[in-house]
């Protein structure tokens, strides 16, 4: 377990900025990192932030050929594994005698691939000025202060993650970084953590466990549709818990909830719903926009609102999320949102995962299908149907229902639907119904 605490974080940084300085890092160049989160990349982002350079941590889990083509993409200059990151910064007591370049807000800060839509992942770029306030509004709803410790227990590739060492650093609290999963867990009540941020599987993983955390002030739990009953079971166990969404392009956080209890809007952020339900955005945490090689696109609306092409409703200060809008499907005429019927089956007892995904159809264009991971024992199909059956119109009950068939890992937020779309498409035969 690594901590990470602002003094020795200045330190380090201004030997770092001159190690890199003289290896011939200039301001506005683009360096992919690809290296598993440690306290060496914490100092190396912030070095080449102070430096004026562009960060550009890319996932760790990607073939080779998908991280050579995102780097002509971005028109990285260099890569950066592992070993690199650990040879560029510098250890605790080395001395430096570069003059401190300060971080103005609009200078670029990072370019982070989205995790993708029907049109791809695309690569968004941010400021300084956008990490700065999203975490400045962030700090004031989750009440993180000078001495708090946030544990990192989402990667770096991730605007969450990023998030995460932003607010720290405004805040002066300790972040604090876990060599794996397993000692992420221990961590939580040995280490006194104060702040934590989740997906719904670490959240689920973390239930599981009978520890208490009295040190805890916040859980904060985003990034992929929450099952209610793991608020609930959070909730039992007086655990400080928010719920929030967001998104890359914002910078992390839009709109944030205490237990599940609507979610209230960030300062930083302006939100409207447009004539056809979706959420629309503008604001000073609004990313700079797409990078496409040298270029940078941002694609807003004549009067400069940013599409999210999520769908929602606004009540007062607090927003309602509906799902996404490229998710709809028309069957037989009839409009479909997967989210809707996921959100009733994640709350059926013994059900820890759920999605819908469209099947082809000769008679109504498409069907819903589902996949269901259980939390232990199979749940009978008929079980599954009739709990279904009162709650969503007829039109919408899935035609088939299957077992999971992937591996996911803890860290990831987005639900893999276009995996699953292919597994109908390419395993169809082979895939285990629910019966």
């Amino acid at each position: 377990m690594s901590f990470i605490y602002p003094q020795e974080l200045e330190a380090r940084i201004a030997a770092t900025c001159d190690r890199l300085a003289k290896s011939g890092i200039k301001p506005r160049d683009r360096i992919a990192i690809l290296a598993p989160n440690s306290v060496e990349q914490i100092i190396l982002l912030f070095s080449l932030w102070r430096l004026k350079a562009v960060a550009c941590p890319l996932n760790l889990y990607q073939p080779k050929a998908i991280i050579k083509k995102q780097m002509a993409h971005i028109n990285a200059r260099m890569l950066l594994n592992e070993r690199s990151v650990k040879k560029l910064v510098a250890v605790k007591n080395a001395s430096s005698s570069l003059f401190f370049n300060h971080m103005s807000s609009d200078q670029p800060c990072t370019i982070l691939f989205t995790s993708g839509s029907s049109a791809g992942p695309k690569a968004a770029l941010h400021s300084v000025g956008n990490y700065y306030h999203n975490a400045l509004a962030s700090n004031k709803v989750l009440n993180l202060k000078e001495g708090d410790r946030w544990l990192l227990s989402l990667p770096l590739y991730h605007v969450g993650g990023l998030s995460i060492l932003w607010r720290c650093y405004l805040a002066k609290a300790a972040v604090v970084v876990p060599q794996n999963r397993e000692e992420a867990m221990r961590s939580m009540a040995r280490d006194e953590i104060t702040h934590v941020s989740l997906v719904p599987t670490q959240l689920y993983r973390l239930l599981q466990r009978p520890q208490k955390y009295p040190s805890l002030k916040c859980m904060l739990v985003g990034g992929a549709p929450i099952p209610k009953n793991l608020i609930q079971q959070a909730i039992k166990r007086h655990w400080p818990i928010y719920t929030t969404y967001g998104l890359t392009e914002t910078t992390s956080q839009i709109a944030t909830a205490k237990q599940g209890n609507g979610a209230r809007i960030l300062p930083c952020i302006r939100v409207k719903i447009s004539p056809d339900a979706e959420i629309l955005v503008k604001g000073k945490s609004l990313f700079c926009g797409y990078v496409e090689g040298k270029r940078v696109r941002l694609p807003l609306t004549k009067d400069g609102w940013f599409n999210t092409n999520d769908l929602g409703a606004i009540k007062g200060r607090r927003l309602i999320v509906k799902g996404r809008k490229d998710n709809q499907f028309i069957s037989g005429g009839e409009n479909i949102q997967p989210e809707e019927i996921e959100q009733h089956l994640i709350t059926l007892k013994g059900v820890a995962q759920a999605c819908i995904v469209p099947q082809t159809d000769a008679e109504y264009g498409e069907r819903p299908v589902a996949f269901v991971k259980f939390e232990a024992s199979k749940i009978p199909r008929r079980k599954i149907e009739d709990f279904l059956k009162s709650r969503v119109a007829r039109y919408k009950l899935p035609d088939d229902f299957y077992a999971w068939p992937l591996k996911t890992r803890d860290d990831e937020s987005k639900m893999p639907r276009k995996l699953l779309q292919q597994c109908i498409k390419r395993d169809g035969r082979k895939l285990l119904r629910i019966t």
